[in-house]
């Protein structure tokens, strides 16, 4: 089974393929993509929990092979599916994990100007026993996280309105659906997101469900995705040509 990581510009049809990721792959991780303005490179962040953890930062402008490796302690272990995603907002990639030291929830940090890790706390009265966290998203331009209390009965979505400021969380909408995960706020106030079926659903500012997307069977019934490990994203078009020397293999054209 091939595990090559392809980077992929859905607008232009850009993509290229980078070999020999097979021992990487085959962790649980971290990762998350991004850019840096200071050295005007396109990083891939990697971090895979097994016992011996090093940030792994792959250059778009040099090999991959010749990545950097940076050696911290990272007590964390990861939620939810095995390959999660890292949300990217000012310069930095954020993830959330379980603290192994502290016995619960937090969000870690990667700056990738500084790269360095850091801890973002989340709000003061959440604790294993009363919720269930799920799910990190950046929307309207800040982080977000998802839970659910003991009952599993609907998804609390909580905001952070000023970055790293653990007091400006605030509860911004309650779906009354177990396993909620946003995407976006849409134009008119509500909020666009998926359920653990990955069925697609809008809902309004007060929670309550607008419309909803699934797959639909030939019976006509309707069927949904239940691979956890699938995540959508929101992305902007751009119309770049990255310079990207990494090792490559045949494309085949469509």
């Amino acid at each position: 089974m091939s595990r090559d990581l392809i980077m992929w510009n859905p607008l232009t049809r850009f993509r290229k393929r980078s070999l020999n990721f097979e021992n990487m792959l085959t962790h649980r991780f971290l990762y998350g993509f991004g850019y840096d303005t200071s050295t005007d490179d396109y990083l891939l962040i990697m971090i895979p929990f097994h016992w011996k953890t090093e940030i792994q930062v792959f250059s778009f402008k040099t090999n991959s092979r010749n990545r950097k490796m940076i050696k911290l302690n990272v007590p964390y272990q990861g939620i939810g599916s095995k390959f999660s995603i890292g949300s990217l907002l000012n310069e930095t990639l954020h993830w959330l994990v379980f603290s192994k030291d502290k016995w619960v929830d937090v969000i870690i940090a990667f700056d990738l100007i500084k790269r360095s890790l850091s801890e973002i706390a989340l709000f003061d009265h959440l604790t294993k026993k009363k919720y269930e966290m799920f799910s990190l998203r950046v929307i309207g331009g800040c982080l977000s996280v998802s839970c659910s209390d003991q009952d599993w009965a609907m998804t609390e979505i909580w905001i952070m309105k000023e970055y790293k400021v653990q007091s400006s969380w605030t509860k911004s909408f309650v779906i009354p659906t177990y396993g909620f995960s946003p995407i976006c706020i849409t134009k008119d106030g509500g909020i666009l997101g998926s359920n653990m079926r990955e069925r697609l659903e809008k809902h309004n500012d007060k929670g309550e469900l607008l419309e909803h997307l699934a797959c639909v069977a030939a019976a006509g019934e309707e069927y949904y995705c239940a691979n956890q490990d699938q995540q959508s994203a929101m992305y902007r078009e751009s119309q770049l040509f990255p310079n990207v020397s990494w090792e490559t293999s045949e494309d085949h054209q469509q």
